[in-house]
């Protein structure tokens, strides 16, 4: 099951989409589809990471918002 989640500004402008497929990965795009990371639960000993667009692991946990760059 794939879930689709849109992320907004204050004003309601799409500034990013999170797509989560069934094994528990989440995918970051930006507003015109550029992949900008991804979240696996099972990475980092099990705690979870969130890795960039090059795959350097950028934090433990979800945090894939942080990868939004415009919020404009």
């Amino acid at each position: 099951m794939e879930e689709k989640r849109q992320i907004k500004n204050f004003y309601g402008k799409l500034v990013a989409t999170i797509e989560t497929k069934s094994n528990g990965c989440s995918y970051i795009y930006d507003f015109w589809g550029k992949m900008l990371g991804w979240y696996d639960p099972k990475g980092c000993r099990g705690n979870g990471a969130t890795y960039d667009f090059w795959g350097k692991m950028i934090a433990e946990g979800d945090a894939l918002t942080s990868l939004i760059k415009d919020w404009n």
